[in-house]
């Protein structure tokens, strides 16, 4: 029977790879039942990590044959399967299995999960970054303290919910950005009022406007310059005796219709073209806004 006499952390390494994963350095002693180091030779020892010292789902695992030298062994977690380093967010334990049997107890971590998980995140907490990777690739370049603009719950203990106290991200999923303006409503985004917050949602909208309407094809007046019997009798009866012209549109009349069709009540059909929204041109990217 073999047991761990130590078990311990010397270091945090980056890989030097473009893709940060941390690379957590092992270092043990085996020894038998009997307090002496195993036999010189290669061993084969599995390495998992567990968020609790008693769970059997491990978050994390990786097979290795090591050569083994005086009972002593060294081995680079995550240097043949890589780490997630949001794992140590919470506390982790380590369990090593030799020869398919795993040594007790296990081992909690001697560095601080939070830096951990950490590791290799660019920027600061609160920036907004566009990209063409996806959240995978993007994870792996630029570390996991990032997090998709995708309206999902934001974990309380985040920074960001400490800094902002959100409940949730913004969805920036299929939307554009807007600078913010302090100044509310005298200021260029005004709708928002005199208290904007950043990161709020805004409708779409259409600011004011007129439509110019010529006259309809099958609706032009009965003569040119109004003088007509019809448009002398029409400003009589609603007392319109100044009205010009082309203030009035004409419905078609039939022959020996009587001339008191009441020609103030028509339609105008103005044909809409286009899609289901008003857009500029554009690129869509990813938006990912960093959390931890």
């Amino acid at each position: 029977m073999k047991e761990i006499l130590t078990l311990f952390f010397i270091a945090l390494t980056l890989s030097l790879s473009a893709q940060f994963h941390p690379m957590l350095d092992a270092q043990g002693v085996l020894k038998d039942a009997d307090g002496f180091p195993v036999e010189d030779g290669p061993q084969e020892m599995t390495f998992r990590l567990y968020p609790d010292a008693v769970s059997n789902q491990a978050l994390w695992s990786e097979t290795v044959t090591l050569e083994v030298s005086g009972g002593a062994y060294q081995h680079y977690l995550g240097s043949l399967t890589p780490i997630d380093q949001r794992i140590f967010e919470n506390t982790v334990y380590l369990g090593v299995s030799v020869e398919g049997v795993e040594l007790t107890p296990r081992s909690t971590f001697t560095v601080t999960p939070y830096a951990i998980a950490l590791t290799g995140c660019t920027g600061a907490v609160g920036d907004v970054k566009m990209s063409v990777l996806s959240p995978e690739e993007f994870t792996a370049e630029n570390g996991a303290c990032w997090e998709l603009m995708s309206g999902q719950a934001l974990p309380a203990e985040s920074k960001l919910a400490g800094l902002t106290n959100w409940q949730s991200l913004p969805d920036a999923r299929g939307r554009f950005l807007r600078s913010f303006d302090a100044r509310g409503s005298n200021g260029n985004d005004s709708e928002r009022g005199n208290t904007p917050i950043p990161g709020s949602f805004q409708n779409d909208g259409f600011t004011a406007h007129k439509h110019a309407l010529s006259w309809p094809s099958r609706l032009a007046p009965p003569f040119a310059g109004g003088n007509s019997p019809i448009l002398s009798i029409m400003r009589g009866v609603y007392g319109c005796s100044t009205c010009w012209p082309d203030a009035i549109t004409f419905l078609p009349m039939e022959s020996g219709d009587p001339p008191n069709l009441n020609i103030l009540a028509h339609t105008h059909d103005i044909p809409q073209e286009g899609g289901t929204e008003t857009r500029p041109k554009n690129i869509n990217l990813y938006i990912y806004m960093r959390t931890r």
